[in-house]
């Protein structure tokens, strides 16, 4: 397996509905109870994050319309 040891800040792993997604992070933490592993065990968590850009300002614009006028 290749292991990443340097990625840039703004790494994109993915575009999903033409929003790119990248790579936030690692954490090193016990399992939360919600998961349906055993609470405590150690795990990792991965975090990823939507890039901003014209999709998702054009998103957020059409959420914030719909928001007020429902």
């Amino acid at each position: 397996m290749i292991a990443i040891t340097y990625a840039p800040s703004d790494l994109v792993v993915a575009i999903s509905d033409g929003i790119a997604i990248r790579f936030g992070g690692v954490e090193l933490q016990d399992v939360p109870n919600y998961v349906g592993a055993k609470a405590g065990e150690p795990s990792i968590h991965f975090h990823l994050s939507g890039v901003r850009g014209m999709e998702t300002a054009t998103r957020d614009a059409q959420f914030r319309r719909e928001w007020q006028i429902g």
